[in-house]
């Protein structure tokens, strides 16, 4: 909502996409198309588990997707893992940032961690190498290593918490 609401003055993006997923976004005028997948793209695991690391690959694909983060005027913390076994969150964080480069904006910082999975969530969270998704109604691959994810859960808290601080003050 950072780029279509301007109070919106600070915002923090843990593990998303620079497109938007899953359903069709309607906000006043704005019209946001979600991006296209095929869902035999998801793999059932032998555990059972689902991935769906591949289902959306490339927002390019359908640029109307794209959120247009270069209208945004507040500041932007982007959060990912490295490991996310949902989608390519890092990837789709360069990208938002390499848009907003182009538009000459500054207003944005990335925090990136090797071996940190999908769900990055506060301090003592448990980790979970899967979760059932309520969606598609399985568990699905999260990503992940158990002492990487801690780590970039009680860093990343402390980081959003002083990037609020010195935003919203």
């Amino acid at each position: 909502m950072i780029t279509f609401i301007p109070k919106v003055v600070a915002s923090v993006c843990i593990s998303g996409c620079n497109a938007n997923t899953l359903f069709d976004l309607y906000y006043k005028d704005v019209y946001l198309p979600s991006v296209k997948y095929n869902i035999d793209d998801i793999v059932c695991l032998d555990s059972g588990v689902l991935d769906v690391s591949k289902l959306i690959r490339d927002p390019q694909q359908n640029p109307k997707s794209i959120i247009p983060l270069e209208k945004a005027e507040g500041h932007i913390l982007f959060v990912v893992g490295e490991d996310d076994k949902i989608w390519e969150s890092k990837v789709f964080a360069e990208e938002a940032i390499k848009k907003l480069k182009t538009h000459r904006k500054n207003n944005y910082e990335l925090l990136s961690y090797p071996g940190a999975g999908h769900h990055i969530e506060p301090p003592c969270s448990p980790f979970c190498v899967a979760r059932i998704n309520r969606f598609l109604g399985h568990p699905v691959l999260s990503g992940g290593e158990p002492i990487k994810h801690c780590y970039a859960q009680q860093d990343s808290w402390q980081k959003i918490l002083q990037f609020f601080h010195s935003h919203l003050h």
